[in-house]
């Protein structure tokens, strides 16, 4: 699901994200199926806000910028629970 056009709108969304709540990413990869990303961030951010940012954001923006991903999650959210 994430190939293409879609893997480098993630990838794009996330660093985005990242830099608007000052998150140096360290590493990252978009695999077929999955994302991975090693982050910094100050201890006084809590790793739950972090990934509220990352996962939300990103999923609301990636389905209306690519529609048919919606018909590929068959009314499932975009992100896994975790």
């Amino acid at each position: 699901m994430l190939r293409g056009p879609v893997a480098l709108g993630v990838e794009d969304r996330i660093r985005q994200i990242a830099m608007e709540h000052a998150l140096p990413i360290i590493s990252g990869k978009v695999a077929r199926d999955d994302v991975g990303v090693f982050i910094s961030y100050r201890p006084m951010q809590r790793v739950s806000d972090i990934v509220k940012w990352l996962k939300g954001r990103s999923s609301r923006v990636l389905l209306q910028e690519f529609p048919h991903l919606r018909k590929q999650c068959w009314g499932r959210p975009l992100w896994a629970r975790g």
